[in-house]
């Protein structure tokens, strides 16, 4: 036990270290100085959204409490906790545990494979407070106020903040560790972690939303439960997670002994996992340092397409996209993030609609209801809404993806390779820019096309509309992409163990969506006042949008060109 403490605390030390450990000169003072700094000021800019938390789940106590199923907001609150932890703990899991640099260290030492799990469980486990606390800290508030709670509630609300990432967490770790284990004589281990974490993403959101949903139950089944006024709706989403009925029922009903039994179904789960943990662990983790090679040999073509010259600039770009691929968190983090959420979204819509069974509304419904809706609309409202709804989701996905965001973050140690080649600063940038540009494009542009093709069968839309949508498109995709490389390059997170730590552990990539997010809400605005107060046409105000958004990317380029030049030399 006292080495699993003493691992614990040296891996806490390393992992948070930009929190934890104290300053031993000005400069470093000073830096550290900047970034609680900075802490405090996404501190300031979440307020907002934690008083929306708040509000919700205040405003969804009354509501339920007026039917006395008050019990249904706890149920939510801690299932909403607890899937988020587990879709985003995957990728940390497999990071953290099989991916961190400290693992060649970890390995020759005298302990057991339980006591390296544990410590990294229990890191990993502190960061996903850090999102808990945002997240489901302002819920349990809002709840707790709106119905005059007493101390019980809150003694147990802290327990449940505290534990509520346990078992997702041990979900996550088992999937990891068996996977690598089945996967562990593969060759190719990067592509093989990226596959793992992909099944393992789907699968586990697939069969949580299954079993979260209320399939099994009819609608008169649910009338009846509703109808009964005594939270008989609770544990209705816990399939997934069947310890969480026991902690449910102790917050919503004050029980010291749920509270206790919980907490003992806890442990006993822990200790399976440590279990586990022994018998797994180390057959998967000792192959991650394989690499597989393939002796062919080579043609005429392809040893002139190997040995063929590129452009600088072109050279550079390669290199972020090999970089960016071949590293299974990079990979899953900055790429497959950026177009796959759609299908995380549309998941629970399918179940849902499996799960409804003959209650499901039928496809001369859905034309029934679309017919009404083009009728209430002329083409110049659908044009307009069209609009609208492409700009905020190519702001939304492109605030989202941190591919340029990190870029100098992720050379970590081999930053001073880019101080060392001959090539400018500023063609490393744009490079990294590109790089980001394009997968923003690969995430916005398809599904925004697919929208506006929707609303052209439905509506009439001209072509024109289309036009206009992938020019504003691009120009909001690549003025981000700018701002975000630069808000990385004013404090670049080059220390780092892991390569997770460079991506989700990175407060610039906080700062970037605040500040993009702001910026996309101030130009999107600007331009429906415009529509809303002048009579101007449609099409024309597109064009003055295009113009604006090409002055800005032109100023910003002009500027972020100067200051990387300036920056990179300043870095060391």
């Amino acid at each position: 036990m006292r080495e699993f403490l003493v691992l614990t605390k040296v891996l806490l030390k390393s992992g948070l270290g930009d929190i934890l450990q104290k300053s031993e000169n000005k400069k470093k003072t000073a830096g550290r100085g900047g970034r609680i700094a900075l802490y405090a000021l996404l501190t300031v800019c979440m307020m907002p959204a934690m008083g929306m938390i708040f509000s919700l789940a205040a405003g969804g106590y009354r509501m339920m409490a007026a039917i006395g199923q008050e019990g249904m907001i706890i149920e939510l609150i801690c299932y909403a906790g607890a899937l988020a932890t587990l879709v985003f703990g995957l990728a940390l899991v497999m990071s953290v545990f099989y991916m961190s640099r400290d693992i060649y260290n970890l390995l020759p030492l005298p302990l057991s494979p339980w006591q390296i799990v544990g410590a990294k469980f229990t890191v990993t486990l502190a960061y996903e407070y850090l999102t808990e606390a945002v997240l489901l800290g302002p819920a349990f508030l809002g709840y707790g106020v709106a119905s005059g709670a007493g101390i019980l509630y809150w003694l147990f609300a802290v327990a449940a903040l505290l534990t509520i990432p346990v078992l997702p967490l041990i979900y996550a770790s088992v999937l990891s560790m068996l996977f690598m284990r089945i996967f562990r004589r593969v060759a190719n281990r990067d592509f093989i972690n990226v596959v793992i974490t992909v099944l393992m993403l789907v699968f586990v959101i697939s069969f949580s939303t299954f079993s979260g949903s209320m399939s099994g139950y009819t609608q008169e089944s649910v009338m009846e439960m509703l109808t009964a006024s005594d939270n008989s709706l609770l544990g209705v989403m816990s399939g997934f997670f069947p310890l969480f009925i026991f902690l449910e029922k102790a917050i919503v009903n004050a029980d010291i002994l749920q509270m206790l039994l919980y907490l003992l179904c806890l442990l006993a789960v822990a200790a399976v996992f440590l279990f586990l943990a022994q018998k797994l662990y180390f057959a998967g983790v000792l192959s991650i340092s394989e690499t597989s090679s393939k002796r062919r040999k080579i043609s005429v073509t392809m040893r002139e397409k190997l040995t063929r010259s590129n452009g600088v600039l072109k050279s550079c770009v390669q290199r972020e996209w090999r970089v960016l691929f071949r590293t299974p968190t990079y990979f899953l983090n900055c790429c497959l993030i950026t177009f796959s959420w759609p299908v995380f979204m549309v998941l629970p819509v399918v179940f849902s609609l499996i799960g409804s069974g003959k209650d499901q509304v039928s496809g001369e419904q859905v034309m029934t209801s679309l017919s009404g809706m083009t009728a209430a609309m002329n083409t110049v409202s659908a044009a307009a809404l069209a609009l609208i709804v492409t700009y905020g989701i190519t702001v939304f996905i492109t605030s989202m993806n941190f591919t340029s965001g990190t870029a100098i973050s992720r050379e970590g140690r081999s930053f001073f390779f880019m101080k060392l080649i001959p090539v400018p600063y500023r063609t490393q940038i744009q490079a990294k820019v590109i790089c980001g540009l394009i997968l923003s494009l690969i995430g916005t542009t398809f599904y925004a096309a697919i929208l506006f093709v929707v609303f052209i069968l439905l509506f009439g839309l001209p072509p024109l509309s289309l036009v206009f949508m992938i020019l504003i498109t691009f120009g909001i995709n690549l003025l981000i992409n700018m701002i975000q490389i630069w808000v990385d390059l004013v404090s670049p997170k080059l220390e780092w163990e892991s390569e997770q730590m460079a991506v989700k552990q990175n407060m610039n990539t906080l700062l970037e969506a605040l500040i993009t997010v702001v910026l996309g809400a101030v130009l999107g605005g600007a331009a429906a006042m415009l529509y809303a107060l002048l009579p101007i046409n449609l099409y024309v105000l597109c064009v003055i949008c295009c113009m604006v958004l090409a002055a800005l990317n032109v100023g910003a380029y002009h500027l972020l060109a100067v200051y990387a030049d300036k920056r990179m030399q300043e870095l060391e």
